[in-house]
């Protein structure tokens, strides 16, 4: 028997370049211009960052969040 799934976020249209570290799950929103973060404890999704173009892929270190769009390569703190 599989353990029980738990849900985190719901009422998201399209999620891409989801990611997750230690406590957080970041992913590019469905408009594709905004990353944000949440908890994995659950809770209210933060906004990371918004972009002037469609955000291509995220990534991050212990400190830092960075995404790339057609023209640049952006980072913001965590």
């Amino acid at each position: 028997m599989q353990g029980l799934n738990t849900v985190l976020l719901i009422k998201l249209q399209s999620v891409t370049q989801l990611r997750v570290d230690g406590s957080s799950l970041y992913w590019v929103d469905d408009d594709g211009r905004t990353v944000k973060r949440l908890q994995l404890a659950g809770g209210t999704p933060t906004l990371i960052a918004t972009a002037p173009d469609w955000i291509g892929t995220i990534a991050f270190d212990a400190t830092c969040i960075y995404y790339s769009t057609g023209t640049a390569i952006f980072k913001v703190a965590k």
